[in-house]
């Protein structure tokens, strides 16, 4: 088996982006990440990782990470996973590599977790248990009291209020410095939406966010605390996914946290299906 890595998106996607889209939104968020770079290579402020694993130049492990945000990881091939990914960690190990953690499908993450854990000594704990889903024919919710409003850049300071506090609630560690950087970008691609009520009160936000050759993801989506309960994100989420099912994208996709069974129950009645659940997984140092 030989590690290949890549400096150009697009090297790593000629050799993997025909396989991934075999399953387009279970593999959202490789894909969409990897095209991003494709299309603007300075769009994450520190350079990529991206490397494949292959056995007789057939595709068994795709991998990709950008600094400071956790390794993502796909296998193509269970019954060589194990030593490819083996494989994988001697490299990232030799070359000095940092790890914040690493995000997959369950098996995948769990099986390099314990590899990178024996290869480093480093422990590991499962951060989320994420399921994702794809949605093709959008079910209409019996309530729609209210609309489905595009962002501007009026809207910034509340976006921001807003993304801040479900980076914080869904414990994700991503910098603040890297939220206030992208919401203008997102702005400008028009990426964020309001649902408004009758009265014009902003109650959720959603946004669209990583788009590959036929499925567009969805994400994040936030109602405050004193909204939720109400329907409010059930309809900004169905009516966004009309919105891009109309706009000419074939299926959207998103990602659940298992904790929390109301989101699962709420995606599914308006059309989504499980696809796969996902461990996202948190490298610790150990203190010897």
């Amino acid at each position: 088996m030989l590690v290949t890595t890549y400096t150009e998106a697009q090297d790593f996607l000629a050799k993997t982006q025909q396989i991934l889209e075999e399953q387009e939104a279970m593999n959202n968020l490789i894909l969409g990440i990897s095209m991003r770079l494709r299309a603007q290579p300075d769009a994450y402020p520190t350079p990529p990782f991206l490397a494949t694993v292959e056995d007789h130049e057939e595709l068994v492990i795709a991998a990709c990470m950008t600094p400071p945000h956790r390794l993502i990881l796909y296998s193509h091939h269970p019954e060589k996973q194990s030593t490819a990914l083996k494989l994988l960690a001697d490299y990232l190990y030799t070359q000095q590599i940092a790890l914040p953690g690493c995000i997959g499908p369950s098996r995948v993450a769990e099986d390099f977790a314990r590899i990178w854990q024996e290869q480093t000594g480093h422990t590991y704990q499962v951060a989320t248990h994420e399921r994702v889903y794809e949605l093709t024919a959008v079910t209409q919710p019996a309530t729609t009291n209210g609309r489905l409003r595009q962002a501007t850049s009026q809207d910034y300071e509340l976006i921001l209020e807003w993304m801040l506090a479900f980076f914080a609630e869904a414990h994700l560690n991503e910098p603040v410095s890297e939220i206030k950087r992208t919401i203008p970008f997102r702005l400008d691609r028009g990426d964020f939406f309001f649902w408004e009520t009758a009265a014009g009160e902003i109650v959720c936000m959603a946004a669209k966010s990583r788009e590959m050759s036929t499925v567009v993801n969805i994400g994040p989506v936030y109602t405050p605390p004193a909204e939720r309960g109400q329907g409010y994100g059930t309809n900004c989420v169905a009516a966004l996914s009309q919105h891009l099912l109309d706009s000419g994208w074939r299926a959207c996709s998103l990602f659940t946290d298992l904790a929390n069974p109301t989101s699962n129950s709420i995606y599914q009645k308006i059309g989504y299906r499980p696809l796969a659940d996902m461990n996202d997984i948190i490298f610790t140092e150990s203190n010897k």
